[in-house]
Protein backbone atom coordinates (compact mmCIF):
# COMPACT_ATOMS: atom_id res chain seq x y z
CA UNK A 1 0.00 0.00 0.00
CA UNK A 2 3.08 2.42 0.86
CA UNK A 3 4.87 1.46 -2.61
CA UNK A 4 1.31 2.69 -4.32
CA UNK A 5 1.57 5.61 -2.92
CA UNK A 6 4.67 6.30 -3.20
CA UNK A 7 4.20 5.76 -6.43
CA UNK A 8 1.23 7.44 -7.22
CA UNK A 9 3.12 10.66 -5.69
CA UNK A 10 6.03 10.59 -7.74
CA UNK A 11 3.91 9.89 -11.06
CA UNK A 12 1.57 13.29 -10.48
CA UNK A 13 5.04 14.89 -9.33
CA UNK A 14 6.40 14.51 -12.68
CA UNK A 15 2.71 15.13 -14.46
CA UNK A 16 2.85 18.81 -12.48
CA UNK A 17 5.98 19.27 -13.58
CA UNK A 18 6.73 18.13 -16.86
CA UNK A 19 3.67 19.06 -18.85
CA UNK A 20 3.52 19.08 -22.15
CA UNK A 21 2.42 22.82 -21.83
CA UNK A 22 3.60 25.03 -19.12
CA UNK A 23 1.17 28.38 -18.53
CA UNK A 24 2.74 31.27 -16.30
CA UNK A 25 0.16 33.30 -15.93
CA UNK A 26 -3.64 33.24 -14.44
CA UNK A 27 -4.81 35.99 -16.32
CA UNK A 28 -7.68 35.58 -19.07
CA UNK A 29 -5.49 35.21 -22.06
CA UNK A 30 -3.39 32.41 -20.20
CA UNK A 31 -6.81 30.53 -18.80
CA UNK A 32 -8.55 30.61 -22.22
CA UNK A 33 -5.27 28.91 -23.50
CA UNK A 34 -5.33 26.61 -20.51
CA UNK A 35 -8.57 25.30 -20.94
CA UNK A 36 -8.32 24.82 -24.94
CA UNK A 37 -5.63 22.98 -24.67
CA UNK A 38 -6.92 20.72 -22.25
CA UNK A 39 -9.76 20.10 -24.22
CA UNK A 40 -7.49 19.02 -26.78
CA UNK A 41 -6.02 15.94 -24.02
CA UNK A 42 -2.69 18.26 -23.85
CA UNK A 43 -1.29 17.86 -20.16
CA UNK A 44 -1.30 21.59 -18.96
CA UNK A 45 0.45 22.92 -16.36
CA UNK A 46 -0.56 26.58 -15.00
CA UNK A 47 1.41 28.63 -12.46
CA UNK A 48 1.41 32.00 -11.24
CA UNK A 49 2.56 33.77 -7.66
CA UNK A 50 -0.76 35.03 -7.27
CA UNK A 51 -4.16 34.78 -9.10
CA UNK A 52 -4.29 37.47 -11.90
CA UNK A 53 -7.57 38.68 -12.33
CA UNK A 54 -6.12 41.89 -14.34
CA UNK A 55 -3.61 41.15 -16.62
CA UNK A 56 -2.82 45.25 -17.18
CA UNK A 57 -2.23 46.34 -13.39
CA UNK A 58 -0.60 44.40 -10.53
CA UNK A 59 -2.69 46.90 -7.61
CA UNK A 60 -5.85 47.49 -9.57
CA UNK A 61 -8.45 45.08 -10.75
CA UNK A 62 -11.64 45.79 -13.04
CA UNK A 63 -14.86 44.68 -11.94
CA UNK A 64 -16.57 44.95 -15.36
CA UNK A 65 -15.20 43.95 -18.56
CA UNK A 66 -16.95 44.60 -22.12
CA UNK A 67 -16.88 42.79 -25.41
CA UNK A 68 -18.93 42.86 -28.76
CA UNK A 69 -21.56 39.85 -29.04
CA UNK A 70 -18.81 37.82 -30.62
CA UNK A 71 -18.00 36.71 -27.37
CA UNK A 72 -21.36 35.18 -26.59
CA UNK A 73 -20.96 31.32 -27.61
CA UNK A 74 -17.82 31.27 -25.55
CA UNK A 75 -19.80 32.83 -22.93
CA UNK A 76 -22.34 30.27 -22.87
CA UNK A 77 -19.91 27.54 -23.38
CA UNK A 78 -18.57 27.88 -20.08
CA UNK A 79 -21.09 29.18 -18.42
CA UNK A 80 -20.51 32.86 -16.98
CA UNK A 81 -23.52 34.99 -17.38
CA UNK A 82 -23.71 38.37 -19.24
CA UNK A 83 -25.53 41.27 -19.52
CA UNK A 84 -26.55 43.02 -22.87
CA UNK A 85 -26.45 46.91 -23.92
CA UNK A 86 -26.52 49.15 -26.48
CA UNK A 87 -24.70 46.28 -29.13
CA UNK A 88 -22.33 45.77 -26.41
CA UNK A 89 -21.56 42.70 -23.74
CA UNK A 90 -21.25 43.18 -19.77
CA UNK A 91 -19.11 40.73 -17.97
CA UNK A 92 -18.14 40.45 -14.36
CA UNK A 93 -14.35 39.53 -14.49
CA UNK A 94 -14.29 38.00 -10.61
CA UNK A 95 -17.41 35.45 -12.18
CA UNK A 96 -15.24 34.96 -15.89
CA UNK A 97 -11.80 34.46 -14.24
CA UNK A 98 -13.35 31.81 -11.32
CA UNK A 99 -15.27 29.96 -14.16
CA UNK A 100 -12.19 29.62 -16.26
CA UNK A 101 -10.21 28.41 -13.02
CA UNK A 102 -13.55 25.92 -11.71
CA UNK A 103 -13.18 24.42 -15.46
CA UNK A 104 -9.64 23.94 -15.17
CA UNK A 105 -9.69 22.29 -11.95
CA UNK A 106 -12.31 20.21 -12.98
CA UNK A 107 -10.38 19.04 -15.71
CA UNK A 108 -7.44 17.86 -13.41
CA UNK A 109 -5.85 20.96 -14.87
CA UNK A 110 -2.63 21.22 -12.41
CA UNK A 111 -2.75 25.28 -11.06
CA UNK A 112 0.37 25.86 -8.84
CA UNK A 113 0.51 29.56 -6.91
CA UNK A 114 3.08 31.37 -5.06
CA UNK A 115 4.90 30.51 -7.89
CA UNK A 116 7.97 32.66 -9.07
CA UNK A 117 9.97 31.90 -12.62
CA UNK A 118 13.63 32.27 -11.37
CA UNK A 119 15.22 31.35 -14.61
CA UNK A 120 14.26 29.38 -18.65
CA UNK A 121 15.69 26.27 -19.21
CA UNK A 122 17.32 26.04 -23.33
CA UNK A 123 17.76 22.72 -25.03
CA UNK A 124 18.97 22.52 -28.67
CA UNK A 125 18.35 26.48 -29.10
CA UNK A 126 14.94 26.45 -27.89
CA UNK A 127 13.49 26.96 -24.58
CA UNK A 128 12.33 23.06 -22.94
CA UNK A 129 11.32 24.37 -19.32
CA UNK A 130 11.45 26.71 -16.86
CA UNK A 131 13.23 27.11 -13.05
CA UNK A 132 10.55 27.43 -10.73
CA UNK A 133 10.24 28.35 -7.12
CA UNK A 134 7.19 26.87 -5.34
CA UNK A 135 6.80 28.51 -1.98
CA UNK A 136 10.21 27.72 -0.12
CA UNK A 137 11.38 25.14 -2.89
CA UNK A 138 12.99 25.13 -6.14
CA UNK A 139 12.01 22.89 -9.34
CA UNK A 140 12.55 22.19 -13.07
CA UNK A 141 9.46 21.63 -14.98
CA UNK A 142 10.51 20.72 -18.22
CA UNK A 143 7.24 21.01 -21.27
CA UNK A 144 7.46 21.07 -24.73
CA UNK A 145 5.80 24.58 -24.63
CA UNK A 146 6.08 27.51 -22.37
CA UNK A 147 2.81 30.39 -22.81
CA UNK A 148 3.82 33.96 -21.16
CA UNK A 149 0.34 35.33 -19.94
CA UNK A 150 1.66 37.32 -17.21
CA UNK A 151 0.53 40.77 -18.70
CA UNK A 152 2.48 43.46 -17.83
CA UNK A 153 5.01 41.79 -15.94
CA UNK A 154 5.83 39.95 -18.69
CA UNK A 155 8.22 37.83 -16.96
CA UNK A 156 9.68 35.30 -19.45
CA UNK A 157 11.16 38.29 -21.66
CA UNK A 158 12.18 40.14 -18.73
CA UNK A 159 14.59 36.87 -18.01
CA UNK A 160 15.40 36.66 -21.98
CA UNK A 161 16.39 40.49 -21.79
CA UNK A 162 18.86 39.86 -18.79
CA UNK A 163 20.12 36.40 -19.90
CA UNK A 164 20.14 36.35 -23.61
CA UNK A 165 21.34 39.33 -24.75
CA UNK A 166 22.14 38.01 -28.26
CA UNK A 167 18.65 37.51 -29.29
CA UNK A 168 17.96 41.14 -29.22
CA UNK A 169 14.51 40.26 -27.37
CA UNK A 170 13.36 43.73 -25.47
CA UNK A 171 9.62 45.14 -23.82
CA UNK A 172 8.44 47.90 -25.73
CA UNK A 173 6.17 48.39 -23.68
CA UNK A 174 2.42 49.42 -24.51
CA UNK A 175 0.01 51.37 -24.81
CA UNK A 176 -2.90 52.43 -22.76
CA UNK A 177 -6.47 53.26 -24.12
CA UNK A 178 -9.44 53.02 -22.38
CA UNK A 179 -10.95 50.52 -24.60
CA UNK A 180 -9.16 49.18 -27.78
CA UNK A 181 -11.05 47.51 -30.39
CA UNK A 182 -8.08 46.61 -32.35
CA UNK A 183 -6.80 43.38 -33.20
CA UNK A 184 -3.31 43.71 -32.95
CA UNK A 185 -2.97 41.66 -30.05
CA UNK A 186 -4.74 38.85 -31.42
CA UNK A 187 -2.76 39.30 -34.46
CA UNK A 188 0.76 39.25 -33.14
CA UNK A 189 -0.10 36.64 -30.63
CA UNK A 190 1.79 33.47 -31.06
CA UNK A 191 5.58 32.04 -30.86
CA UNK A 192 8.05 34.89 -29.80
CA UNK A 193 11.47 32.81 -30.15
CA UNK A 194 11.35 28.66 -30.37
CA UNK A 195 9.52 26.87 -27.30
CA UNK A 196 8.32 30.10 -26.21
CA UNK A 197 4.76 31.96 -26.81
CA UNK A 198 3.52 34.91 -25.87
CA UNK A 199 -0.46 36.28 -25.31
CA UNK A 200 -2.61 38.73 -24.24
CA UNK A 201 -1.43 41.74 -22.65
CA UNK A 202 2.02 40.11 -22.79
CA UNK A 203 1.83 40.36 -26.54
CA UNK A 204 0.82 44.13 -26.26
CA UNK A 205 4.67 44.81 -23.68
CA UNK A 206 6.78 43.02 -26.44
CA UNK A 207 5.61 44.81 -29.62
CA UNK A 208 3.96 48.10 -27.99
CA UNK A 209 0.58 47.60 -28.90
CA UNK A 210 -2.48 49.35 -27.19
CA UNK A 211 -3.80 47.63 -24.32
CA UNK A 212 -7.66 46.41 -24.62
CA UNK A 213 -8.63 48.35 -21.38
CA UNK A 214 -11.85 46.93 -20.35
CA UNK A 215 -12.51 45.13 -23.78
CA UNK A 216 -11.95 41.46 -22.62
CA UNK A 217 -12.27 40.90 -26.31
CA UNK A 218 -8.78 40.70 -27.18
CA UNK A 219 -7.79 38.73 -24.06
CA UNK A 220 -10.42 35.78 -24.79
CA UNK A 221 -9.09 35.48 -28.72
CA UNK A 222 -5.93 35.86 -27.84
CA UNK A 223 -5.59 33.33 -25.68
CA UNK A 224 -7.60 30.66 -28.17
CA UNK A 225 -5.34 31.74 -30.58
CA UNK A 226 -2.06 31.05 -29.02
CA UNK A 227 -3.27 27.39 -27.90
CA UNK A 228 -4.08 26.81 -31.48
CA UNK A 229 -0.63 27.40 -32.85
CA UNK A 230 1.04 25.85 -29.95
CA UNK A 231 -1.24 22.74 -30.62
CA UNK A 232 0.32 22.80 -34.23
CA UNK A 233 3.37 23.02 -33.60
CA UNK A 234 3.39 19.94 -30.76
CA UNK A 235 1.54 18.27 -33.73
CA UNK A 236 4.79 18.32 -35.72
CA UNK A 237 7.07 17.21 -32.72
Amino acid sequence: MLIEKYNELVKNYYKYLSPDVLVIGTGISGLVAANELSKLGYNVTVVDKYIRFDEESRSYCRKIFVASENVIDFLNDINVGYKEYDGKIFIENFELTIKLLSILIDRNVTLLLDVNILDLIFSKDRVSGALLSIGSDIHVSEANALLDATGIDCVTVKILEEREKDLDIRRKGSRTILMNDSKAIVEYTGKLIDGLFLSGISVAEVYNLPKPGINVEPLIESGKRVAEIISEELSFK
